[in-house]
């Protein structure tokens, strides 16, 4: 039937169809509970708990031509705990505890009807038609938990130097449980398995750890230091998950066997910068930065790229209401994998390339106005080009220009 005599048929039917209100309300309890035993000793304990209830809108689609809003339905709870000890003395403070967090989703699946269907069909079109299924559904935000131990420290070594630094370990968990492949009966006629789940459940879990070290040094007068490191590890340990196709908008069966497999990656960022008062109500800094990150998927390796960025800056406050800088940037980046990487898809030829290898070199001015209590207007211009080194990238040279004005 055509969707023009369809709509029709069904007319009288949506004349009748009541309203769904939209609306959200959000209730929040906080509980800070602090203990002192001793002076320089602190317990702390800090405790929230949210809930969100109501409906807002969200797009659906039984097909490319059949495209939907819904209300979809939202019952959250969140609940948030920090707990921590903490010491203070004339020389820092170290401070250590552990982070929880809860997230309960008590509606994690939205199914909604077919007003086209009565009964479940398949042909090779009806992805684009969107009358295949008789019902659509999707996932929605499932439950999760996240916990986190962590150490904080503040150190002062020197009358001019402190040190600070952050270390820590958590894991996300995340195991409910997974969705048959389509909603429509009928592609069980073709693929035996359509209707069953992948496995029972996510299984999925990501132990992440951190670090964040920094030093801030006063080394003559008008004269400063600031140097850093910081690391942040996302070790995903989620089983592989082999499926042997998948459904296309409830509507047809794909054949395309393929694996769902963890992304990993770890990021390193190594600073240091000195900064000049030299002249009243003006700075003049200088710094260089390297930042590396690394890629695996499953069991590939998906590179690893190296950035290396020189900057330096002028301050200048030339009123009290008028703030300028202007900056230089000059970054290399490497890239440890060269060529394509092809993403088999039966009738599609997808290829990408890996991160290139670039040059970048920048400036950007901006300007800061304050004339009244309570207004700023502030205005920025960037002018930069990007050298992209490898021939087989398309795009050789690109320059930048970007404004920003904001009031």
């Amino acid at each position: 039937m055509e969707f023009g005599a369809a709509r029709t048929l069904i007319s009288s039917f949506l004349t009748g169809a009541h309203e769904v209100g939209l609306g959200l309300q959000r209730n929040k309890g906080i509980l800070d509970f602090n203990y002192n035993p001793s002076v320089p000793l602190s317990v702390n304990l800090n405790v929230s708990r949210e809930e969100r209830k109501g409906t807002r809108p969200i797009g659906a689609s039984f097909g490319f031509s059949h495209a939907v809003e819904l209300p979809e339905p939202i019952d959250f709870k969140t609940t948030n705990l920090d707990a921590n000890l903490e010491y203070t003395k004339k020389w820092g403070t170290v401070r250590a505890g552990v982070y929880y967090s809860a997230f309960d989703s008590q509606v994690q699946t939205l199914i909604w009807d077919n007003p086209y269907r009565i009964t479940d069909q398949t042909y090779a079109g009806a992805y684009s038609n969107g009358n295949g299924s008789v019902q659509g559904r999707m996932a929605l935000a499932p439950s999760n938990t996240a916990m986190k131990f962590y150490l904080r420290g503040s150190f002062k070594l020197l009358d001019s130097t402190r040190l600070s630094g952050t270390i820590s370990y958590g894991t996300f968990r995340q195991d409910e449980a997974l969705l048959p492949y389509p909603i429509n009966t009928a592609l069980a006629a073709i693929q035996t398995d359509a209707l069953n789940v992948p496995r029972e459940t996510a299984n999925a879990i990501a132990n992440i750890a951190s670090m964040d070290f920094s030093r801030t040094s006063k080394i003559v007068k008008n004269v400063y230091l600031n140097a850093g490191v910081r690391y942040y590890n996302f070790d995903n340990k989620t089983e592989e998950l082999s499926i042997p196709g998948y459904s296309r908008f409830d509507q047809v069966w794909e054949e395309v066997p393929s694996a769902v497999e963890p992304y990993k990656f770890a990021r390193t960022a190594v600073f240091e910068d000195i900064s000049f008062n030299l002249i009243e109500n003006t700075s003049f800094k200088v710094g260089y930065s390297l930042y590396s990150i690394k890629r695996k998927l499953g069991e590939e390796d998906e590179g690893k790229s190296d950035e290396g960025t020189f900057k330096a800056s002028v301050d200048s406050q030339l009123t009290d209401w008028l703030l300028f800088r202007v900056s230089y940037q000059m970054a290399k980046r490497d890239w440890s994998l060269e060529g394509k990487k092809y993403i088999s898809i039966p009738g599609f030829n997808f290829e990408r390339y890996h991160e290139a290898d670039r040059d970048r070199n920048g400036v950007n001015v901006l300007v800061d106005l304050t004339p009244i209590n309570n207004l700023g207007v502030t205005a920025s211009f960037m002018l930069g080009k990007d050298k992209y080194l490898l021939s087989s990238i398309l795009v050789t040279e690109k320059d930048t220009k970007l404004k920003d004005r904001r009031l």
